[in-house]
């Protein structure tokens, strides 16, 4: 069933980025793929592990843009937990 006709754009900051994250890695799972046009993700607390990020590269249909800036201590004391 097809749920609207407009495009998504995904925007998530810290931890709502890394809940982006583990969902569209869900809907990958699903089997559910290009259903988001667009995901922004601004300073996410998640691995750089190549899989993780092919899976939610094949769920977006358009860019897929992670922010985050490497001296950010709270970004590197969230990733611990």
């Amino acid at each position: 069933q097809t749920v609207g006709q407009r495009p998504v754009t995904l925007v998530g900051h810290s931890m709502g980025a890394r809940l982006l994250v583990y969902c569209l890695c869900e809907l990958y799972d699903m089997g559910e793929l290009h259903v988001v046009d667009d995901v922004v993700l601004l300073g996410t607390p998640v691995t750089t592990e190549p899989s993780k990020w092919q899976k939610v590269r094949s769920v977006a249909s358009g860019r897929v843009v992670n922010g985050f800036l490497g001296n950010d201590w709270v970004l590197a004391f969230l990733y611990r937990y």
